[in-house]
């Protein structure tokens, strides 16, 4: 087997290893999404580091939380979505919850997946993982989705 053909050798070997057990110690979900994302970094290979490996673990982190920070940003957890709700009348959660449910009835399979899966709460690597794509597909695949729904209900209004 070629050296080339192992997905981590030398200096990103011993970061992935640095990072890895950093994961495995650490008790907040933060870091542990911050790590997570580190890794996933040097697996796929969408950086090529170079210097030491304490400046290769720092790099990867640092991207890693910019990445974090960013998405977490964008996103609204449901939970606090569903605390801005000003009624506090039940009926109009469950008719919320139906109307949602009447809406993705009409998204095609994928879209359907994708609006599911993102309303379920999970991150673009599980809804990539899932629909066999790649993460980064997943925020184009949602856009298209909400699109394609926005229209298809605009038509029929």
């Amino acid at each position: 087997m070629s050296p080339s053909s192992f997905p981590l050798a030398g200096v990103r070997f011993c970061a992935f290893e640095n990072i890895h057990s950093r994961l495995v110690r650490t008790r907040s979900s933060y870091w542990d999404s911050v790590y997570s994302r580190a890794l996933d970094a040097l697996l796929n290979e969408r950086w090529q580091p170079t210097g030491p490996v304490e400046k290769v673990v720092r790099s990867a982190i640092a991207n890693a939380k910019k990445t974090v920070s960013r998405r977490a940003s964008k996103t609204v957890a449901w939970q606090d979505a569903v605390a801005e709700i000003p009624s506090t009348d039940k009926s109009s959660h469950a008719d919320a919850c139906l109307d949602i449910s009447c809406l993705l009835s009409h998204a095609p399979g994928r879209d359907r997946a994708v609006l599911e899966l993102r309303l379920a709460g999970k991150d673009d690597a599980e809804i990539a993982r899932r629909l066999g794509v790649l993460s980064r597909q997943v925020p184009v695949l949602y856009h298209r989705a909400v699109k394609r729904l926005h229209r298809t209900f605009r038509r029929t209004d």
